[in-house]
């Protein structure tokens, strides 16, 4: 009788454990972050087009319009992936007046790490599930917004790199003066 209690509770936990690991994963418009591959996608997905190579990841990136999915004002959608062809990012791109709606569907299921939502002004959010990144970006100027879930790992490539060419066009720039 112990034994089948003990495999009772173990299977109990193995149940709630995966449960738990299988929430934590991101998986907007159905491609899931670090899982997807780019093989999966253009053969459930063959709207996508590839549009060449990311300089950050050095993998192939792929482009569909928004019209194929079922997202109100969703323009366009890009999938950025790893050499090895792993689905690192995810970026789409929407009318900027869904902002709210969107920070509202994120914010419930993600944890927020930092916000500026004035009344009048650029609008950005970042949120985070483990090791998964969400930044949502409305320029105020600008008539769209774009929502880009992100890998740790192209994150931080991005991050790097984005600094990189800010400090070379600072350079740049200074020695035109």
């Amino acid at each position: 009788m112990k034994t089948l209690s003990k495999a009772i509770f173990i299977l109990l936990m193995l149940f709630v454990t995966s449960s738990v690991v299988a929430s934590e994963e991101v998986a907007p418009l159905g491609f899931i972050i670090g899982k997807t591959s780019r093989q999966q996608v253009k053969k459930s997905q063959p709207y996508f087009v590839d549009i060449g190579v990311n300089k950050f990841t050095n993998g192939h990136m792929l482009q569909a319009p928004g019209k194929h999915f079922n997202v109100t004002g969703l323009t366009q959608v890009s999938l950025i992936f790893s050499k090895d062809d792993v689905l690192e990012a995810v970026v789409m791109e929407l009318y900027k007046s869904q902002f709210n709606a969107v920070f509202g569907y994120l914010e419930k299921k993600y944890k927020v790490v930092k916000q500026q939502i004035p009344f009048v002004g650029n609008k950005s959010a970042e949120l985070k599930q483990g090791d998964i990144r969400i930044f949502i970006d409305a320029p105020h100027l600008g008539f769209s917004m774009s929502v880009v879930y992100t890998s740790k790992s192209f994150a931080d490539w991005y991050t790097s790199q984005h600094n990189q060419d800010k400090a070379k066009k600072e350079k740049q720039d200074a020695s035109q003066f």
